[in-house]
């Protein structure tokens, strides 16, 4: 959708995504100071070119990326040991 999010740590790779801060913010949703950065990071969130966005959103969640994920795990798991 061309915005940045934030959301929360400890989701499969959403930490790893979101450690550029090209495509939003995660946060801890126990920590507050987390809180706070993620508050502190939304003039910046709101300045990321949207175009840069949705191309780094589509490298990470987009259904080519996807399927060429569980295609490369399908293989691997179909050779013989």
């Amino acid at each position: 959708m061309e915005r940045p999010v934030i959301c929360n740590t400890g989701a499969g790779d959403i930490d790893r995504i979101f450690a550029s801060g090209e495509l939003g913010h995660a946060l801890d949703v126990n920590d507050r100071a987390s809180w706070e950065r993620a508050i502190d990071s939304l003039d910046r969130l709101l300045k990321l070119d949207p175009f840069k966005i949705r191309q780094r959103g589509l490298k990470s969640f987009g259904l080519e990326s996807g399927v060429d994920a569980y295609r490369s795990i399908y293989e691997r798991l179909s050779k013989p040991i």
